[in-house]
């Protein structure tokens, strides 16, 4: 089951859309939120970030911020970029919108 740190670190690696791994310093000079903070959220210290961060956080992934709503409520919800699989395609699962 994927926890929020997962989905974080997904989308820090580029993985999501095919780009490069972003650094901490980078995301913390272009979102605000703290460096320290980032790594914290990094290391699955921080399960719920607030919304100002998720919206921050996909606002600068270019990520609907509902999937990363979504990564912290269901735990098998589908990480950025990627499409739900059969097996995870059910009716909780099948409504996120990726962009």
């Amino acid at each position: 089951m994927p926890q929020f740190s997962d989905v974080f670190e997904h989308l820090v690696s580029g993985a999501y859309d095919g780009g490069e791994k972003r650094s901490l310093s980078e995301i913390a000079r272009a979102t605000g939120i703290s460096r320290a903070y980032l790594q914290q959220v990094r290391r699955g210290e921080v399960a719920n970030p607030g919304a100002n961060v998720l919206y921050q956080l996909a606002r600068y992934f270019a990520v609907d911020p509902g999937v990363l709503i979504r990564a912290i409520v269901e735990a098998d919800a589908p990480l950025p970029g990627r499409q739900p699989t059969r097996e995870s395609n059910d009716s909780a699962v099948g409504d996120i919108t990726l962009k």
